[in-house]
């Protein structure tokens, strides 16, 4: 049996319990292992009390958490922020946060077979010279192009990249296109509920949603301007309908979303709910009539677009980055990213909200195509993968 460790990223605990795209699917490859008992898996991850406790659960996983605290911490992330041109580290916690995942591995007297690092490359740069390990990068973001400094020798640490996307895999090729680097598509559990009746009743009647409303449903983890947060309010304003809820779920904590909610307030039918845990959001896709992902930024892959075909919801989008790569004209309506984006969006969303038998056609559409990233298929992918490349 293959030992495999996953390194993840130094903000977001395994399991899951705080969320985090990264984090969710690696929770599902280890789940989906406990299952077949495919391989032996250990996972290097920030502490959380709620996560150490879940972990006693997995009998083919061990799990290692790593405190980030202290006077030491602090010195640490000091010298990287002061000496960050030396060194190729995202933020100075990621090399603080480092630093303590190398003296771990430097102790450790397990040999494994694999190391898989989670979305942070420069890791990869520091730990290859000392591990005879097969080392994978596994790249969710644009966080490895010909824009980053070292990228040549970040890149040429690691025997193999698995990218999320063929848009990142070409970010990455662009570096050096004799790398080996293939795409793994995330694979998400559905959002579809088997019986949610009274989840849903309770938050209908939360944020007075009534029986004949429309719902667009439009979910992030914040507030931020890259995933189209002040676009879909203004197209909304614009379109100005009557019957038709637009529920914003996402974290308010920024001057940014502050004022998202202030141009929003003229309109009663845009509901901010703030903070939902991720095993609440299901309910919240049930609800749902269609799904909006009309991100601005290049998006890496689009999980919450996968998480709306899986509850058989369509999607307007834009088409950015990964996203064409996703969904087909069947499940979605595709907007170009250009001048006229609000009015096209605002035209879209006028279209689907009073067209019932379009939406119905779209969301049989939507529930074909999620076959193709459900957890099952990244699962079996992923041992592909590894079994071909290790």
């Amino acid at each position: 049996m293959k030992k495999i460790l996953f390194i993840m990223p130094e903000k977001m605990p395994v399991p899951a319990v705080n969320g985090g795209a990264v984090e969710i699917l690696v929770e599902t490859l280890l789940k989906k292992n406990e299952r077949d008992s495919k391989y032996y898996f250990t996972v290097y991850s920030p502490f959380n009390e709620e996560a150490k406790n879940i972990s006693d659960t997995f009998n083919f996983t061990s799990f290692r958490y790593f405190k980030m605290h202290g006077a030491l911490n602090f010195i640490k992330k000091l010298f990287y922020k002061i000496f960050k041109k030396y060194y190729c580290f995202s933020n100075a916690q990621a090399g603080s946060y480092f630093n303590i995942i190398d003296n771990a591995l430097k102790k450790e007297k397990s040999k494994y077979d694999v190391i898989i690092i989670e979305n942070r490359p420069e890791f990869g740069f520091y730990l290859k010279y000392k591990n005879k390990s097969n080392l994978i990068l596994h790249l969710h973001n644009d966080f490895l192009s010909i824009d980053y400094i070292n990228s040549y020798k970040v890149l040429n640490s690691y025997d193999n990249v698995l990218a999320v996307s063929n848009y990142i895999k070409r970010r990455v090729l662009e570096i050096d296109n004799s790398a080996h680097v293939s795409t793994l598509y995330n694979g998400v559990q559905t959002m579809k509920l088997s019986n949610g009746f009274s989840k849903t009743k309770s938050i209908k009647e939360k944020y007075n949603i009534s029986e004949n409303d429309t719902v667009f449903l439009f979910t992030l983890r914040r507030l931020i301007p890259e995933k189209g947060t002040s676009e879909v309010i203004d197209a909304f304003l614009q379109a100005n309908m009557i019957g038709v809820k637009l529920l914003v779920v996402g974290i308010i904590d920024s001057t940014y979303g502050e004022e998202i909610v202030k141009i929003a307030s003229s309109n009663p039918n845009i509901i901010f709910t703030g903070y939902i845990p991720y095993s609440e959001l299901p309910a919240f896709y049930e609800i749902a009539h269609i799904g909006l992902v009309p991100s601005i930024w290049e998006e890496p892959f689009g999980n919450t677009i996968i998480e709306h075909l899986s509850a058989g919801n369509p999607v307007i989008v834009s088409d950015r980055g990964a996203i064409p790569e996703i969904v087909t004209n069947d499940c979605a309506i595709i907007i170009k990213y250009d001048d006229n984006f609000v009015d096209n969006l605002s035209r879209s969303l006028l279209d689907i909200a009073f067209n019932l038998e379009r939406r119905k056609s779209m969301s049989k559409s939507s529930a074909i195509r999620y076959r193709e990233f459900d957890s099952e298929h990244f699962w079996i992918n992923f041992q592909n993968k590894i079994d071909s490349i290790s």
